[in-house]
């Protein structure tokens, strides 16, 4: 690794090398640009405010070292997630789309929180423009007669209704909004639209809440839109949101994925792991024993640790980070190969009620893959990506839901209050599509699911734990290990079951997601 940019990345960290500290970092690296982060992570705990690395620094740093090498810490590993990024929602970009030019764009700036009414109308607009995107790239909206630009179905703007009497039935995209109490309205960025929906259905299950984006077939009459079905935005998957994107984007963020890499990375998920109670720092602690033992294998895990932290809120929570500090650092193996991923709780962090939630401050550690992050946040690795999002949004959907009578009959799982509200975020694109929801307007764009990830953990104490596979996506609710003792192995290279799957004697032994209760810690595969 050549001086430059040892010194480079030193210098984002704010740092100076003095001579001897760059000749020992030169000497003692490979090419790998993880272990000059890995490295640096490891000097920073010798650093105590200092902005220099002195000669004297640099001694202790390389006696440490020293000492860890004997203790068999810091012995090569194989690294199962050689290009990974644990990326914050504060540093996600915006993809946007532009109608007028029929293009994506990608925005990475530092958008401040603190956003004007503009803002918001924009946030709508994005979410809109989004869906409206792939919807037009649906076989039933595209044309069949070419010469004549025919198609299937066709949206209509809300501006070319208002002044018009018709009969004919219309369909409409925009999004649900409550101008007035008790008053719903459809708007796109053309206009608005009064609904009746006292003959409205919906055509399959999900959650219908304001501030979603909907299909809205009706006939316009005395300028109010009389609803008879609505639906969801349709469903595009991951690899054809990607191949729309890529053909006029090569920004890093949307590469190809690398499959003989993300192939090896699995996961350990646990949620409400609050670590002021006796009990989940005992649970912790025998998990972590299972996998340092596991002395025939070198591909460790990430284990991906949701909050809450604490049980007295944000005042426990500097506590609770150097109690998993403390307990992850008695084992050294996994200290050094496993990745920790820790995403806030709303009661871990200050505006807890305003989503994307800020990362927490990590502690001073010896941990050489410590990620604390955002909420929610992206993993991304081998070209695959994971949304981690830890929030009680089943329980936010339900209370806030628009109750209307369903139009068709569907199997009895989609009616399961998971199903639906699986089917509602991925449909919608939007991990929270629910008004009233405090949002960092600038931001909003970390919340959405376009394209749609590979996985996407949900956590929080909603209900049991589970997995559904839908639009390709494996979704993941681990359960609760503060509360019912619960988590989850996630392999992304094993078998997985679908979401309209009902036959679960087809399911293979071994399954890509594996849920554990502590008293069945011992049959743990691994």
């Amino acid at each position: 690794m050549n001086r430059r940019h040892i010194v480079r990345a030193a210098k984002q960290r704010g740092w100076m090398l003095h001579p001897a500290a760059l000749e020992g970092i030169e000497r003692l690296l490979s090419d790998d640009a993880d272990d000059l982060e890995a490295l640096f992570e490891f000097v920073s705990t010798h650093m105590s405010g200092n902005t220099t690395v002195t000669e004297a620094i640099w001694q202790q740093v390389a006696d440490a070292l020293v000492k860890d090498t004997r203790d068999e810490v810091m012995l090569p590993a194989k690294n199962p997630f050689p290009d990974l990024e644990v990326i914050s929602a504060f540093r996600t970009p915006r993809l946007v789309y532009r109608p007028t030019r029929k293009q994506f764009q990608v925005e990475e700036s530092r958008w401040s929180l603190f956003g004007e009414a503009e803002d918001k109308t924009n946030m709508l607009e994005r979410r809109y423009y989004l869906a409206q995107q792939r919807i037009l790239r649906h076989e039933l909206f595209r044309p069949t007669d070419l010469l004549h630009n025919h198609a299937q179905a066709k949206l209509t703007p809300i501006e070319s209704l208002l002044g018009k009497a018709s009969t004919s039935a219309v369909l409409l995209l925009g999004v649900l909004v409550q101008v007035e109490e008790g008053r719903y309205y459809l708007e796109d960025p053309t206009g608005q639209v009064p609904l009746s929906l006292q003959q409205a259905s919906v055509v399959d299950e999900f959650y219908v809440t304001e501030h979603c984006i909907l299909l809205v077939e009706g006939t316009f009459h005395e300028d109010t839109l009389i609803v008879h079905r609505l639906g969801h935005p349709l469903l595009e998957e991951r690899k054809e949101s990607l191949a729309a994107i890529r053909q006029q984007l090569s920004h890093p963020f949307y590469r190809k994925a690398s499959s003989n890499t993300a192939a090896l990375g699995e996961f350990v998920l646990l949620s409400h792991v609050e670590l002021d109670r006796p009990n989940v720092l005992l649970h912790l602690e025998s998990i972590f024993t299972t996998f340092e033992n596991q002395s025939t294998t070198t591909n460790y895990p990430m284990f991906v640790l949701m909050g809450n932290f604490s049980t007295t809120g944000l005042s426990g929570t500097k506590q609770a980070l150097l109690d998993l500090v403390a307990l992850i650092e008695k084992f050294p193996l996994l200290a050094r190969s496993a990745h920790f991923c820790v995403v806030p709780g709303p009661g871990d962090v200050a505006f807890s009620n305003v989503l994307p939630l800020q990362p927490l401050k990590p502690p001073p550690h010896r941990i050489r893959h410590l990620h604390c992050t955002s909420n929610p946040c992206r993993i991304i690795w081998g070209g695959r990506e994971m949304v981690v999002f830890n929030h009680n949004i089943l329980h936010l959907l339900q209370q806030r839901q628009l109750r209307l009578p369903s139009e068709i009959e569907t199997n009895e799982r989609m009616r399961l209050p998971h199903c639906r509200m699986v089917k509602t975020i991925l449909d919608q694109g939007h991990l929270c599509p629910v008004a009233g929801v405090p949002i960092f307007w600038n931001y909003d764009h970390a919340l959405q699911l376009y394209p749609l990830p590979d996985t996407l953990v949900l956590g929080g104490s909603d209900g049991e734990h589970f997995e559904e596979v839908y639009g390709n996506v494996d979704v993941v609710h681990p359960g609760s290990l503060a509360h019912s003792d619960s988590y989850a192995l996630y392999r992304p290279s094993l078998h997985r079951k679908r979401l309209d799957d009902d036959d679960d004697d087809s399911m293979n032994e071994e399954q890509r997601v594996e849920f554990f209760q502590m008293g069945d810690i011992k049959a743990m595969k691994y």
